[in-house]
């Protein structure tokens, strides 16, 4: 996980309090070419949602910068999975 985290374009955050997400896990997916639009994903146990378009994916946007807003550092959040594995 660290090297993943080590990534430049990767990082781990754990939220605090409840995020917003509903705690469910989704990605934003970005693209470099000037004037793409970021597109949603979230996989659910009934179905995978792909959030296209303005609209769908600026909600994605919106909801990943205030999970990130109310997330601990990343050198935090790397520190309490590590403190949390060790106890396992």
């Amino acid at each position: 996980m660290r090297r993943a985290a080590a990534h430049p374009h990767s990082g781990a955050a754990v939220p605090c309090g409840s995020a917003p997400c509903g705690g469910r896990a989704f990605n934003v997916i970005s693209f470099a070419e000037p004037g793409a639009l970021d597109v949603g994903y979230a996989e659910g146990t009934a179905a995978t949602v792909w959030a296209e378009g303005a609209d769908a994916s600026r909600k994605y946007t919106r909801t990943f910068e205030r999970v990130a807003r109310m997330s601990l550092a990343p050198q935090a959040s790397l520190n309490l999975i590590e403190e949390i594995s060790r106890g396992l």
